[in-house]
């Protein structure tokens, strides 16, 4: 079985590492992983690529590479979802590019939170989880059978309901980031 990596923003310097040798797993639905498609193509391994149906761009796309942290941290703040791939590009990467897509939640949730319960917690991760395969399922006409866990946290209990709703392979902070791989990183 292949180690798996994990990609969320972009660089070159990436082409030049043994990709072939990992499952590659893109976290977040950026735009900038999307702009790579075709080489990324090139690399014979399994891709999946995480989406969260929440952060879909639904209008006027960037093209500005932002990184992941800033993504999310701007969609936060006002709701903007530009650096984010599009419904019709996940369609792409999935019906032109046989790549692998996955949930990555509907909208990240802070699993981290302390002021909330555990048990509010995983009623919220629920409810958003339900969201979306609804939206999977409705706009896509998939039904992922992988989750990665956003922020790569796992709380007692997220995976037992996962699996309840159907999903049966889990990725997390059991990945490689692939920015350990770069020389001097």
């Amino acid at each position: 079985m292949k180690k798996v990596l994990m990609i969320r923003e972009i660089s070159e310097d990436y082409f030049r590492l043994p990709l072939e040798e990992y499952t590659l797993t893109f976290d977040g639905g950026l735009y900038s992983q999307y702009h790579y498609l075709n080489q990324f193509k090139k690399i014979k391994s399994k891709k999946i690529f995480f989406i969260s149906t929440g952060l879909i761009s639904t209008g006027y796309q960037s093209n500005k590479f932002v990184t992941y942290q800033e993504a999310h941290k701007k969609f936060f703040k006002s709701g903007d979802t530009e650096d984010f791939v599009t419904l019709d590009q996940i369609k792409e990467m999935k019906e032109k590019y046989g790549f692998e897509i996955g949930s990555h939640g509907h909208i990240p949730l802070d699993l981290q939170d302390k002021k909330i319960s555990i048990v509010n917690l995983l009623m919220s991760l629920k409810k958003d989880s339900e969201i979306m395969i609804t939206f999977f399922q409705s706009k896509l006409k998939i039904r992922p059978t992988c989750f990665c866990f956003p922020y790569n946290n796992e709380i007692f209990g997220y995976r037992r309901m996962l699996k309840n709703l159907g999903y049966v392979n889990f990725y997390g902070k059991e990945r490689i980031d692939i920015k350990s791989l770069i020389k001097g990183k």
